[in-house]
C-alpha cells in the first residue's frame, strides 16, 4: 500500500473522528459566506458566526432562543406556516425569500434554503441563510435607472461538499444535489464525477493545494449528471485538527446567471459609452492629480489632440499660465464637493486659443473622487454676446432719449395749460384747465416713476402706491391728522404697459377722494387694499368715509371727467369697476395680471 493511499480501516477511523469532533465540522460551516442555523423544537440549537454577525447578536444570545424572535412581525405568519408544514411532512418550498430582524430593529432581506435533518435523534431544520440586502438594493437601483433590464441577478444557494484528504467525496448538502443532479446513491457508489475529463488535472491540483494548506479560489467549469457544462466559482479550503488536515470543504457558486448579468451590465456600459462619446460637449475626467483618465471625441476635437495624447496630459497643459492660479483654486474647491461654472481659454495643439465655458463637479468612481468637466466652445457665443450688449446699450440710450422727450413734452403741455389758465376770463374755464393740468402732472409723475425702474417688465406696484399717496397728500395739503391713511398692499408686479394706466387710474381715484370726499377741514379715513384673489386676478379696493358721490350722478354713465377717466382706464387694463355709496365711497376694481 502506497503512502498516498489510506486503508478502509483508517478511513473509517478518520470518519469516526470527524463525527466525534463536531467542532471541526462547525469550523467548516463558519467559513461559509451565508448564515447557518439549526432549529429544533421551535428554538435555535446552533448558529454560525455569519448568522450572528447578520443579526447583531452574540452566539450565546442566539442559542436556545425561539427562532421566531429573529423574524420581523410582518414575516412571522409566512415563516411560521412554512415551518409547521415542513414538520408535518407537507410539501413546502425548500428555498424562499423573507427577512431577519436585526438587534437594532432594522429589517435584513434574506433568502432561506431549508433542509430537514435529524439532530440528536429528533427532527430539526437546517437553514442556509443568504443576505440579499445588497441584491435587493441593486434590483431597485437598476430598475430605476434601466427599465430594459428584466430583473436583477438572483443569488442561488451554493453547493457545498466535504472531501477526505485523499480527495474522495464523503458528504454534500442538498444544493449540491440540485446543482449537479447527483443523488446520494451516486455519491456512495463514487459515480459523482463533476470535473470534465479535460479538467480532471485542474481538479486534482486544486485538492492538492488544499491538502497542502492553501485556500484556493478559481473560476472554471464543471459538469452535472447530464453532462451539461456549468460555469462556477470554486473555493476550496482545508479543515485542520492538531495542525493536521482531516478534511477539505469545497463551495461551488453558480456563475451562469452572473455571466448573463455581466452581459446586461456590459450593454448598459455600451449605452453610457455611446452617450459619453456622442455628447457635443467636450468631457474630461481628471484624477486628484489633475491628470486626465478619460476624454470623449468632442474633447479631442476641441483641443486638437488625440485621445492617446490627452490621456498623457493634465489640466494645466490646456490652460494659459495666467489662468493657472485660478485653476488651482477652483480645482481644490471642486474636489471638496463644489460645483463650479467657469470661463477660460483653452490652448489647442496648433497654438490657437479657444474661449470655453466649463461646468465642473466632483464625481466618485469606486469611492475615489475625480473631477468631471464638460467644456463648450463659446467663441461665437461671446461674439454674439458683445453684439447683444452693444444693441442693448443702443436701445437703452434710445429709451432714455424717448423718456426725456416725453417728459419734456408733458412739461410743455403743463406750462401751456398754466398760461392758458391765467389768460382765461371765466372761473369755470380756469378750474377745468387747472384740473387738466393736475391730471397731466400726475401722468408725468407716473411716467417718471415707472421709467426709472430697473426692470420695465416687472414693476412693484405696492412701492409706487405708497409714494404716490404721500405725494398727493402733500400736493393737496392733507396731513395725517386730517386724513388717516390705511394701506394693505400685497407685493404685486406689473409690466409697464399695464403699470402706467393702473398708476393713472389710482392717481385719479385718490385725487378725487382728497379733493371732494372731505370738504373744508373735515377729517376722515382713506384705505387702499391691493391683493390677488383665488382666481389669480388682482383686486384694488379703495374706500373712504367721506361725503360720498352725489346720488344725482349716474355712476354707470357719468358725465364728470373724473368718473369717465376711472371707467376708461379700468377698461384699458382689461378690468371692471364697481362704485357704491356706503358711509362714504367704495370703489372695487378687478383686473387680470396679464392681458
Amino acid at each position: 500500500m502506497s503512502g498516498t493511499q489510506i486503508s478502509k480501516s483508517q478511513l473509517l477511523n478518520e470518519l469516526h473522528q470527524i463525527k466525534q469532533d463536531y467542532s471541526f465540522f462547525l469550523t467548516t460551516v463558519d467559513h461559509l459566506n451565508d448564515g447557518v442555523v439549526l432549529v429544533q423544537d421551535e428554538v435555535i440549537k446552533y448558529a454560525n458566526n455569519k448568522f450572528a454577525d447578520l443579526i447583531g447578536y452574540k452566539k450565546e444570545q442566539i442559542i436556545n432562543a425561539p427562532y421566531l424572535k429573529f423574524i420581523p412581525p410582518e414575516e412571522l405568519p409566512k415563516v411560521a406556516e412554512i415551518h409547521k408544514k415542513r414538520l408535518k411532512g407537507e410539501k413546502t418550498p425548500s428555498r424562499y425569500e423573507s427577512a431577519l430582524l436585526h438587534r437594532e430593529g432594522r429589517k435584513i432581506f434574506v433568502e432561506f434554503t431549508i433542509n430537514e435533518i435529524s439532530y440528536k435523534g429528533k427532527p430539526g431544520v437546517l437553514a442556509l441563510i443568504r443576505d440579499i440586502s445588497e441584491r435587493k438594493r441593486l434590483e431597485n437601483e437598476i430598475n430605476e435607472r434601466a427599465a430594459f433590464l428584466e430583473s436583477i441577478l438572483e443569488n442561488a444557494p451554493e453547493a457545498i461538499a466535504l472531501y477526505d484528504p485523499a480527495g474522495k467525496l464523503i458528504q454534500v448538502n442538498r444544493a449540491f444535489h440540485n446543482f449537479f443532479g447527483f443523488s446520494q446513491e451516486d455519491i456512495k457508489k463514487g459515480q459523482a464525477q463533476i470535473a470534465p475529463n479535460n479538467l480532471i488535472k485542474e481538479s486534482n491540483e486544486l485538492l492538492e493545494k488544499a491538502r497542502a494548506g492553501q485556500t484556493v479560489r478559481i473560476e472554471t467549469t464543471r459538469v452535472n449528471k447530464n453532462g451539461e457544462s456549468l460555469a462556477v466559482r470554486i473555493i476550496a479550503s482545508p479543515i485542520r485538527k492538531d495542525n493536521k488536515i482531516i478534511a477539505i470543504f469545497i463551495i461551488w457558486t453558480d456563475l451562469t446567471k452572473l455571466k448573463n448579468f455581466e452581459k446586461k451590465v456590459q450593454k448598459i456600459e455600451e449605452r453610457f459609452r455611446a452617450i459619453f462619446e456622442g455628447s457635443r460637449d467636450a468631457i474630461f475626467i481628471a484624477d486628484e492629480n489633475a491628470r486626465f483618465i478619460e476624454v470623449n471625441q468632442a474633447a479631442c476635437e476641441l483641443t486638437g489632440y488625440s485621445k492617446e495624447e490627452l490621456l498623457k496630459m493634465s489640466i494645466p497643459d490646456l490652460h494659459e499660465k495666467r489662468d493657472l492660479h485660478a485653476y488651482k483654486r477652483y480645482f481644490h474647491r471642486i474636489m471638496k464637493g463644489e460645483s463650479i461654472l467657469s470661463e477660460a481659454k483653452i490652448l489647442r495643439k496648433d497654438g490657437t486659443k479657444v474661449d470655453a465655458e466649463f461646468s465642473n463637479k466632483r464625481i466618485l468612481i469606486d469611492g475615489i473622487p475625480y473631477m468631471h468637466t464638460a467644456a463648450r466652445d463659446i467663441t461665437e457665443w461671446k461674439k454674439d454676446k458683445e453684439k447683444i450688449k452693444a444693441s442693448l446699450k443702443e436701445k437703452s440710450i434710445m429709451l432714455q432719449e424717448i423718456h426725456h422727450r416725453v417728459k419734456n413734452n408733458l412739461q410743455i403741455i403743463i406750462s401751456l395749460m398754466r398760461i392758458q389758465a391765467r389768460r382765461a376770463k371765466h372761473k369755470e374755464t380756469k378750474q377745468h384747465l387747472r384740473t387738466l393740468q393736475d391730471r397731466v402732472f400726475s401722468m408725468a409723475n407716473a411716467h417718471e416713476h415707472f421709467y426709472r425702474q430697473p426692470e420695465l417688465d416687472k414693476i412693484n406696484i405696492a412701492t409706487y402706491i405708497k409714494g404716490m399717496v404721500d405725494h398727493l397728500c402733500f400736493l393737496h395739503n392733507k396731513s395725517e391728522k386730517e386724513i388717516k391713511i390705511g394701506l394693505d398692499l400685497e407685493e404685486i408686479y406689473l409690466a409697464l404697459n399695464k403699470a402706467i394706466p393702473f398708476g393713472m387710474l389710482l392717481n385719479e381715484i385718490v385725487t378725487n377722494t382728497l379733493k371732494h370726499a372731505f370738504p373744508g377741514k373735515k377729517k376722515g379715513e382713506l384705505s387702499i387694499r391691493l391683493y390677488r384673489d383665488g382666481n389669480k386676478r388682482i383686486r384694488l379696493y379703495v374706500a373712504d368715509n367721506g361725503v360720498g358721490i352725489p346720488e344725482s350722478v349716474d355712476r354707470n354713465n357719468p358725465e364728470t371727467m373724473g368718473l369717465q377717466l376711472i371707467n376708461d382706464l379700468t377698461h384699458q387694463i382689461g378690468g371692471e369697476v364697481k362704485i357704491k355709496n356706503d358711509k362714504g365711497t367704495k370703489i372695487n376694481i378687478i383686473f387680470p395680471e396679464k392681458n
